[in-house]
């Protein structure tokens, strides 16, 4: 599946609209030790504007986006040479056995100095393997950055949350 002109330029518009409102740095986790990592990977990397964020921040390192649907166009004419893009579910990477394509090639255990992930709430639907499967690709000493939602919801028109237990 393919994303449509008018879904990539939401995509795009929601991931401006992220940073503008985590005070403009696309990554929070971005340190000194970042800046050392030699590959970093964006799992869930959609329509891969955070991925070419990421591969300029870090223009010495091999960066990784990974989505389970192909990277638009523009995305990958806008790539630096340090990007790669791969296809394919991070839940279906077996980091032991290494039986998969990402876990033998882009994704292989202890390579990896930063992991990143964003808004993935609605693709992930067993986040212990996610963050099992991210741990294992880490080297020592590596960061996981995830920036998602927390869902709470509210009563209408007050400002009653009703957390998990609402009718």
């Amino acid at each position: 599946m393919l994303y449509s002109a008018i879904e990539q330029d939401r995509l795009d518009a929601q991931a401006d609209a992220i940073v503008a409102m985590i005070g403009g740095a696309p990554f929070l986790a971005y340190n000194r030790h970042l800046t050392d990592a030699s590959k970093a990977v964006d799992i869930g990397c959609g329509t891969g504007i955070a991925t070419i964020q990421l591969a300029a921040l870090l223009p010495s390192a091999n960066v990784v986006g990974v989505d389970i649907t192909p990277v638009p166009a523009p995305a990958l004419a806008a790539a630096s040479p340090n990007l790669q893009w791969e296809t394919g579910n991070i839940l279906d990477a077996d980091m032991e056995k290494q039986t998969d394509s990402l876990s033998r090639g882009a994704l292989a255990p202890n390579t990896i100095g930063y992991v990143f992930g964003r808004m993935l709430f609605l693709g992930i639907n067993d986040w212990h393997k996610y963050f099992q499967v991210a741990s294992l690709m880490l080297q020592d000493q590596g960061i996981i950055k995830h920036q998602d939602l927390d869902w709470k919801f509210y009563r209408v028109g007050t400002d009653e949350c009703l957390g998990y237990n609402w009718k």
